[in-house]
Order: structure tokens, then sequence, then C-alpha cells
């Protein structure tokens, strides 16, 4: 004999509690889901604030850039004025 039984069954007339463990599961999918995002933004691939790799050779990218420079001075597409002020500031 069970004295706390009202005939409702065990969880007291509210169906099996299933909506709880769904409720549940979401949560905890929900939890990994951020720890993972967590982890991956904090331990994964660094980078630096301007977006390039943290590796990365900035004297390779600044020759790159000034190649490019003297070629659109080579073809005309920049009076010489404006393309000394760029190089001054690609040299810092």
């Amino acid at each position: 004999m069970n004295w706390n039984d009202n005939g409702r069954g065990m969880m007291d007339g509210y169906g099996s509690g299933s909506a709880y463990h769904i409720l549940g599961m979401i949560a905890m999918v929900a939890f990994f889901a951020l720890l993972v995002w967590i982890l991956f933004r904090f331990v994964g691939p660094k980078s630096q604030s301007d977006g390039s790799p943290k590796g990365s050779n900035k004297g390779a990218d600044s020759t790159a850039a000034l190649e490019h420079l003297d070629m659109r001075l080579a073809k005309g597409e920049l009076p010489v004025e404006e393309y000394k002020v760029l190089k001054e500031h690609l040299q810092k």
C-alpha cells in the first residue's frame, strides 16, 4: 500500500515527463554547442586584430603591395604624387 498514491500514477497525472526530457536535451545540446564555440573561438586558429593570420610574414605582404603599386604607376592609374604618398605609407 502506497500512502502517497492518489490514483493518478507516479507523475501525479502530468504524463511521463517527456516535455521535461525534451527541454533538458535541448538545453544540453545548446550547452555543448556553446562549449564547442568557445573552444574554437579561443583555442582555434590564432589571428591578429587586423584579420591576418598570426604567423604571416608582413614583409612579404608589403612587398606584394609595393609591386602592385608600381604596376598601377606604370599603367598610369596613379599620379606620381599619390604614388609617393602611398609608397611611404606602405613602407612604415
